[in-house]
């Protein structure tokens, strides 16, 4: 594996998979299993964009200027 990490470097820092539903979310910890820890940093399952921590999360992770205006950002 130690080679394999060399030929396909990991490039991408997170993915939010937003307004997910309940089975979704289950079926992601079932998946998450066999992702390494390291990979299961990058996802953020997360509920409704209206919630304030959801809110919050995608304000640390995406700038303001790129954020769209429906999930707090400036962008149009």
């Amino acid at each position: 594996m130690k080679g394999m990490s060399k030929r396909y470097p990991d490039h991408d820092a997170a993915f939010v998979l937003l307004n997910t539903p309940f089975m979704f979310k289950a079926l992601f910890s079932i998946i998450s299993i066999a992702l390494t820890e390291r990979q299961k940093k990058k996802f953020h399952v997360v509920g409704s964009s209206d919630d304030e921590e959801v809110r919050e999360l995608l304000a640390k992770l995406v700038k303001e200027k790129d954020l769209p205006i429906p999930y707090g950002g400036d962008r149009r």
